[in-house]
């Protein structure tokens, strides 16, 4: 949000997180997507942080090199600011053709010009007249509140096209429930899977998954399917869990987050208490959920985050400004809150830069 007024007005929507027993797909049974905004005001980008670049180009360069992309043509639905469409288009010396309505023109860096991409929602129409040699979809379909129509409309542009493989990345739903991260919980999430669910959808509507599975530490689900003209979709040996797993963690989960928040609330309350000053690093959806979840206010002086094109604005919320790196030469803080210990040895670094040692604490 770019005023603190603004940032504390924003309307707020309920969390009320339900599991299917027979397939154990997780829901927010209280969304309402008319509360939803997608345009170019959403800053999802990640692609400031080396470690995460590091993540892109490893993906990118896997997927060119197993799919014979070279010179193909590449469809990526949901492409954000299209940084890893101009990625995979560059490195597949082909092109590639994007779906966002959060897209900017001028931001997707290097291989931009061998990419066109559409400022508009992925719909029936564009299932009926977009081609590709690949499609792929990342960190979209937990967005979506009815996947499997979703699915239907990806899987029908992939047939249209000869069949061509599809390769999906949402959040690993079992991981946020196994390790209590209540901050992986939000809002525009209002779908959440677990590997087996994933692939009990991709096989429910005639795609045969070929790949599943975890990166980036385990927060990251990928999956990657054919489309099955016959229908004759076979059981592959994948690492799927069964539903009743996903329940008896839903379960657990249910039990434990409020104790997981109410520690959060205390540790805070004891840095307060001792006069130390406390930012959190990464001002995404994990900082806004934890923010406001444990109700931060002032105990909070800061949120940190590298990418420029948040810096100045504010949390949702709760008001904490966002600030740079650099600024924390004035703040000075004795404990930094780590988002994402994916990142830690990254921040760690930027702090020494600085000349600071604070306590590095990981959520």
């Amino acid at each position: 949000m770019r005023s603190r007024p603004a940032a504390l007005a924003e309307p707020r929507g309920r969390l009320r997180l339900c599991v299917c027993p027979g397939c154990g797909f997780l829901f927010n049974s209280a969304f309402d997507p008319a509360r939803i905004r997608m345009d170019t005001d959403l800053e999802e980008t990640q692609g400031f942080s080396p470690t995460f670049v590091r993540f892109h180009e490893a993906l990118a360069a896997d997927l060119v090199r197993r799919h014979r992309l070279r010179g193909r043509r590449i469809v990526e639905i949901g492409c954000g600011k299209g940084e890893f469409l101009a990625l995979l288009a560059r490195m597949a010396m082909g092109s590639g053709h994007g779906f966002d309505p959060a897209f900017v023109p001028g931001r997707a860096g290097p291989g931009q010009d061998r990419i066109r991409v559409e400022p508009i929602l992925f719909g029936s129409a564009e299932a009926d007249r977009v081609r590709g040699d690949l499609f792929v979809c990342k960190m979209t379909l937990e967005h979506i509140q009815y996947p499997p129509d979703f699915l239907d409309l990806i899987g029908r542009a992939a047939r249209a096209s000869g069949n061509a493989p599809l390769v999906l990345m949402v959040p690993e739903t079992l991981v946020i429930l196994d390790r209590l991260q209540v901050w992986d919980l939000y809002y525009e999430h209002c779908s959440n899977f677990t590997p087996g669910s994933l692939a009990r959808l991709f096989r429910a509507h005639g795609l045969a998954p070929t790949v599943l599975r975890t990166a980036f530490d385990g927060h990251y689900l990928i999956i990657e399917a054919m489309p099955d003209a016959a229908g004759a979709i076979t059981a592959l040996d994948l690492p799927e869990e069964k539903p009743q797993q996903v329940v008896d963690a839903a379960r657990r989960f249910g039990d434990a987050a409020r104790l997981r928040l109410d520690g959060w609330r205390d540790r805070m309350e004891r840095w307060g208490q001792a006069g130390r000053k406390v930012v959190l690093w990464g001002s995404g959806s994990r900082a806004t959920a934890l923010a406001n979840m444990v109700g931060l206010d002032d105990r909070v002086q800061a949120v940190v985050d590298i990418n420029p094109h948040r810096r100045g604005s504010y949390v949702a919320g709760t008001g904490h400004p966002v600030v740079g790196p650099a600024d924390l030469a004035e703040i000075r803080p004795d404990v930094v809150v780590v988002m994402n210990p994916v990142y830690r040895d990254e921040i760690a670094a930027l702090l020494r830069q600085q000349g600071l040692s604070p306590v590095l604490e990981a959520v």
